[in-house]
């Protein structure tokens, strides 16, 4: 396990590559304790960025190789392809991703969730795909989306240790779905 601290447009997210069981736990249990329920003044569920890199081999197909969920400027790169080698992934991550009680938001989240279901039985109830909205905010100008360099895009993500270029794009990206989800929320207000 290692944390670095990535500077995502001038906010430094906290983001930790882990396979962990125990350090996932920990890191949802101080995810759910951090949300404030009981004073909030809005009825929406907090929001998650969530991605998953995948990995492909000629014997095993298309996996999921990790999975990343952030909120604010925490984020965690969970070694799915390493969990799954020890038949260790989290009851913790399971529970949190089927709980209503945040909003996942992602690119392509449905095709993520189904890999994740196939190979881990992990179910997530509170989803939106951000495609459509991101999509159009492009075209108008409004976001500007820098691609992934090659290296990253056809990067081994299975690997025992990710490089700092994956880590830096894993977790650029699940921030910015963290970010241009709570930007629709709060529009829709």
């Amino acid at each position: 396990m290692r944390t670095y601290n990535v500077n995502v447009n001038g906010v430094a997210v906290k983001t930790t590559v882990t396979d962990s069981v125990s350090f996932v736990d920990s890191f949802i249990t101080e995810l759910i304790l951090s949300c404030n329920y009981t004073n909030s003044s809005s009825s929406r569920p907090p929001i998650i960025g969530f991605d998953v890199e995948l990995t492909e081999s000629a014997i095993d197909g298309i996996k999921a190789a990790t999975l990343q969920i952030c909120s604010g400027s925490r984020c965690i790169i969970i070694q799915l392809n390493k969990m799954r080698a020890n038949n260790s992934v989290p009851q913790s991550l399971i529970n949190f991703l089927a709980a209503p009680l945040f909003c996942f938001v992602g690119v392509g989240i449905f095709q993520s969730l189904a890999l994740l279901k196939r190979e881990h039985g992990i179910e997530c109830r509170n989803v939106v795909d951000l495609r459509l909205m991101l999509n159009m905010a492009v075209a108008s100008g409004a976001v500007e989306l820098e691609p992934k360099p090659l290296s990253v895009v056809t990067g081994d993500w299975g690997a025992e240790n990710l490089s700092m270029e994956q880590i830096q794009s894993a977790a650029s990206v699940a921030f910015s779905f963290f970010n241009f989800g709570n930007l629709l929320v709060n529009s829709f207000k």
